[in-house]
């Protein structure tokens, strides 16, 4: 078996962007091209385009029904999710005076959280959070916006490798012990 990554993020794109109903067509430009329609697995990584535009239009529920519409559309598919959380740095002073629940991120965050963590098809990814003390470090994000920094990446992707490896690894074994029928999990 082989194991290849495909980054097909669009610069500054939000959630409701990649829905199947958007007019970007970036779902579709993704899952019907016959490079990546084959994929077993897809990764989400989603949100974060939303609160920092800063329209008030979008609000943490429709970036979470957006993000459940994405996830389902990709399950009608069968592909295996891997879901991954949005990271919030800027909200160190709702952290630090203990008012984390009136952060976006936070908010769309415990939603993923209470809709998929118990999920069969779903496979939640690293909780990178401030309300995880493993993400609540400066040196881990840009000084002058809420994104990792090459630090902040590195962290990140360990972190998702170490949810993806043995979860990917359990799939392939059981596609060769049961090749026609791969586990649904």
């Amino acid at each position: 078996m082989n194991w290849a990554i495909f980054n097909k993020g669009e610069f500054e794109t939000t959630s409701k962007d990649w829905t199947v109903t958007s007019k970007k067509r970036l779902f579709q430009n993704v899952f019907e091209s016959s490079k990546h329609s084959n994929c077993d697995f897809v990764i989400v990584m989603v949100g974060l385009q939303d609160y920092i535009k800063g329209d008030k239009s979008i609000t943490p529920e429709n970036t979470f029904e957006n993000i459940k519409n994405i996830v389902e559309a990709l399950e009608r598919l069968e592909k295996k999710v891997v879901l991954c959380y949005i990271p919030n740095p800027d909200s160190w002073d709702l952290k630090k005076t203990k008012k984390l629940e009136n952060c976006f991120a936070h908010t769309v965050n415990n939603k993923i959280k209470s809709e998929f963590e118990n999920s069969n098809s779903v496979i939640l990814g690293p909780l990178c959070d401030l309300s995880n003390y493993k993400y609540f470090r400066s040196d881990l994000y840009q000084r002058t916006r809420p994104y990792f920094d090459q630090k902040g990446h590195r962290f990140f992707a360990a972190d998702l490798f170490d949810i993806l490896v043995p979860t990917i690894s359990k799939y392939e074994i059981n596609l060769i012990i049961s090749p026609n029928k791969p586990e649904s999990e």
